[in-house]
């Protein structure tokens, strides 16, 4: 139960350390890494778990390929389907209905007129405006214009200011210092003066 608990927390545990974690605290425990990863096998059984997830996005491929008339609309359906994962939607409808209704979105914010072509569609048409108007709705929920200050102000916080460029010094630059004479420069001057 540790082991698939940490799966679904996103936090996991290499299922060797924990085996050896346990082996070390209690010394009588006789579990092996296949008797661990059957127990989780069969704990998922159990809760009757389904592993695999449908995305909408494969959807929304499908239908933008089924008729060229909608691959304008498909930049726009796509981004109402990053929206809709900021709503309870992807929870209450099925990943098609998720995409027929961004779909129909896309066509509304591009003046086009699709419900022709969802009539020929086999889903129920009020899901798929339901799903629209959540859309909608999210969006009017989070359109708070902000003042240029607090914009600034938020930038600001987020990215550091530039570094300012190095202060020039105010003293002038002393002349560098005279070569100092080398041991032998120094002998054959001697001998020249002498």
């Amino acid at each position: 139960c540790l082991y698939l608990a940490s799966k679904v927390e996103e936090s996991v545990v290499a299922a060797k350390l924990l085996l050896a974690s346990m082996k070390r605290l209690r010394p009588a425990y006789h579990y092996e890494l296949k008797d661990l990863l059957d127990m989780e096998m069969i704990i998922l059984e159990e809760l009757d778990t389904h592993l695999v997830v449908f995305s909408p996005y494969l959807s929304l491929t499908k239908f933008l390929e089924s008729d060229a008339q909608l691959a304008d609309l498909g930049q726009n359906a796509w981004a109402a389907l990053n929206d809709i994962y900021r709503t309870d939607a992807p929870i209450v409808y099925a990943p098609h209905i998720l995409a027929l209704g961004c779909l129909y979105l896309a066509s509304v914010i591009c003046s086009r007129d699709i419900t022709a072509w969802l009539e020929t569609v086999d889903v129920d048409i009020n899901q798929i405006y339901a799903v629209s108007l959540e859309l909608i709705a999210m969006y009017e929920h989070y359109r708070v214009p902000i003042s240029q200050e607090e914009c600034s102000r938020l930038l600001s916080v987020v990215r550091p200011p530039p570094p300012a460029p190095p202060a020039p010094s105010a003293a002038p630059a002393a002349a560098p210092p005279p070569p100092v004479p080398s041991a032998g420069a120094a002998a054959a001057q001697a001998t020249v003066a002498g």
